[in-house]
């Protein structure tokens, strides 16, 4: 498995599928549930194992339903429009990177070209704001992000509506094989559609609609909670003084991280 992720890490850069540094906060808490410290999550290669081997079983879902008379749900992530390239091809020239035509490839090297660069990580943030969000829709219209033509989620850390609904595409197709190259075994019951996967085009893509929503709601909360910790974390340091890097600027004042903390805040004007 090592030896295949190699392989599928090869092919992701090829592809030009994009690799952000990751910025997630990793809480740590003492006894009484209060937070002793704030680290940035690392991930291993037994992470890296894990991803790609979920990429693989989601591309291969996706591949699968496909072919079927089936409606289905993919996960899209469209390209970044126009306007948001040429703005962030505006920044980066300003500190002399070139965007290029936009594509894929060009992003993933402007990725690299800022990797452990000073400032490097404010302007990944740049880029990632550039980007549209991904999406639940009916349509296949590829995944940018990832360099793959149809892509679904099929494997989740943390178990979503849409993963389930095509678990139970899948679990239909499985239950009423017509083919010689998925032979039923001779004890399967065939399961009526009605019962397993009742769900028309119109309504797929309702439910693409709210799941994408529910997405954005959750995020939302989660960002918030994060934000909470971290204000109830550094109240006691209120007039201490720190170093950190300036990661925006605004009309109204800076937006700066505290180095050893990873904890962002504003500086007004």
């Amino acid at each position: 498995l090592a030896d295949l992720t190699k392989c599928l890490l090869e092919q992701k850069k090829k592809r030009g599928a994009l690799e952000f540094e990751s910025g997630e906060p990793d809480f740590k808490f003492d006894q009484e549930g209060k937070i002793s410290s704030i680290n940035i999550r690392t991930r291993s290669f037994s992470h890296l194992m894990i991803e790609e081997s979920m990429l693989c079983a989601n591309v291969c879902a996706a591949n699968f339903l496909s072919n079927k008379e089936l409606s289905l749900l993919f996960r899209v992530h469209p390209e970044p429009d126009e306007e948001k390239k040429i703005k962030l091809k505006q920044s980066l020239i300003a500190i002399g990177v070139d965007l290029g035509k936009g594509e894929l490839v060009d992003y993933q090297r402007v990725l690299m070209e800022l990797k452990g660069s000073v400032g490097g990580k404010a302007i990944q943030l740049q880029v990632l704001r550039s980007m549209q969000q991904a999406v639940y829709k009916t349509q296949n219209e590829g995944h940018f992000g990832l360099g793959y033509r149809k892509y679904t989620h099929f494997t989740s850390p943390i178990r979503r509506y849409p993963d389930l609904l095509v678990h139970r595409a899948i679990r239909f197709l499985i239950h009423n094989r017509k083919s010689e190259s998925l032979k039923a075994h001779p004890e399967q019951k065939i399961l009526p559609r009605s019962d397993v996967y009742p769900y028309e085009f119109a309504e797929l893509d309702r439910l693409g609609e709210l799941c994408s929503s529910a997405e954005r709601r959750a995020d939302a909360a989660s960002y918030s909670v994060a934000d909470w910790l971290k204000c109830e974390y550094m109240q006691n340091r209120v007039g201490d003084e720190f170093s950190g890097t300036i990661t925006s600027v605004a009309s109204f004042g800076l937006f700066i991280e505290l180095s050893d903390y990873y904890v962002e805040g504003l500086v007004h004007i």
